[in-house]
């Protein structure tokens, strides 16, 4: 059987490069570099404890937009939403929170 080598993540010519975890080492829980909370995964680079979302950088997801560019209100506050539910409505995710736990 031969190894088949993984092809570099590819993105957005402006977002900045990806790590390749698969590589990453396992190992007993030691504070993350990043967060100080247990981790067991290892930077692949470094070798250093390290959570992959701590290493990974924050995408932002955008505001839900009609086609005008008007950003939509929430279904249960109605002040603009931050994102969409998993309906597909704009909502807040303290919002949904709050109602899921009335329920």
């Amino acid at each position: 059987m031969a190894i088949v080598e993984r092809p570099p993540d590819v993105g957005q010519p402006d977002e900045p490069r990806r790590l390749d975890w698969s590589r990453a080492i396992v190992g007993d829980p030691l504070p993350c570099i990043a967060c100080r909370r247990p981790a067991i995964l290892r930077h692949p680079e470094t070798g250093r404890p390290h959570h992959k979302v701590c290493d990974e950088p924050v995408a932002l997801a955008p505001a839900p937009q009609q086609q005008t560019g008007v950003i939509l209100p929430c279904r249960f506050c109605r002040n603009p939403a931050s994102m969409r539910g998993p309906e597909g409505k704009p909502e807040h995710w303290t919002c949904r929170a709050k109602q899921e736990s009335r329920a």
